[in-house]
């Protein structure tokens, strides 16, 4: 605690000396203070702070260690399988013997004696070949006919010359179709084939039926030469049951022997 008395007893006295030298009344004076009592006792000092307990640091706990995995024990290996026996085969079974089929006689083909063949030149600007046997069974200005024994087979070929009536459009097809239109006025007529072989040669096939006596039923083949000056028509008619003998191949023989020329004469 301060001790506050000398710094009073200095305001005392000069408050004191100002009032002397001032002509006013004489002031009735200040009683002296009392002076503080000197303590005698030093101050009682701060109670001292209770320290704080320590903190007991927590035990750490000991780690139980984990107990020793008991290791499984080895599996005793699978036992190795016996292999099984090899099956036997069966043996394969004979097959039983195809009989054999009886063959169905076939008659006797009486073997067809071979004719030579010979060229025919019934004109300067034509020729054929055929068997020997055929003979020419007329003759006119623009048709030659060949006829085959007892008339089983019979040729014809007709020829002529572009005329100025001829119509100037007319083609090949149409020139063998105009032909061909007079064989399918005939009973039963059927066509087979009608194609070009060249731009001036054209085909046919076809068959109908005849009804004069010695052969009713036919087939036939047609070959047209369509040129720019000489013109051609070859056709070919087999009896039916004397195919065998006049076959496709026997008339394509008789087609490709054929010789001919455009010129006039």
């Amino acid at each position: 605690m301060k001790v506050l008395f000398p710094w009073v007893v200095l305001l005392i006295l000069a408050l004191t000396a100002v009032a002397c030298a001032t002509a006013a009344p004489t002031a009735t004076p200040i009683p002296t203070a009392t002076p503080q009592p000197t303590p005698t006792s030093a101050p009682t000092p701060a109670p001292t702070a209770t320290p704080l307990p320590t903190a007991t640091p927590e035990p750490t706990p000991t780690v139980t260690p984990a107990p020793t995995a008991t290791p499984r024990p080895t599996a005793a290996p699978e036992p190795t399988a016996t292999p099984q026996p090899t099956a036997t085969p069966m043996p394969t079974a004979t097959p039983e013997p195809t009989p054999t089929p009886t063959a169905t006689p076939q008659p006797t083909a009486t073997p067809v004696p071979t004719v030579p063949w010979q060229r025919f030149s019934p004109r300067s600007y034509f020729s054929i070949d055929l068997p020997e046997d055929w003979a020419a069974e007329s003759d006119h200005h623009s048709i030659v006919s060949f006829n085959a024994p007892w008339y089983r087979a019979t040729l014809m070929v007709f020829s002529g010359t572009r005329g100025e009536r001829m119509d100037k459009d007319l083609t090949l097809a149409g020139f063998a179709d105009g032909f061909l239109g007079l064989r399918k006025k005939e009973p039963g007529f059927e066509l087979d084939a009608f194609y070009e072989v060249s731009p001036t040669v054209q085909r046919s096939r076809y068959r109908y039926s005849r009804n004069i006596g010695y052969c009713d039923d036919q087939e036939s083949y047609g070959l047209y030469i369509f040129q720019s000056v000489r013109l051609f028509v070859i056709t070919m008619d087999v009896c039916a049951d004397w195919t065998g003998q006049y076959d496709d191949a026997f008339v394509e023989r008789v087609f490709d022997s054929l010789i001919y020329t455009n010129q006039q004469r």
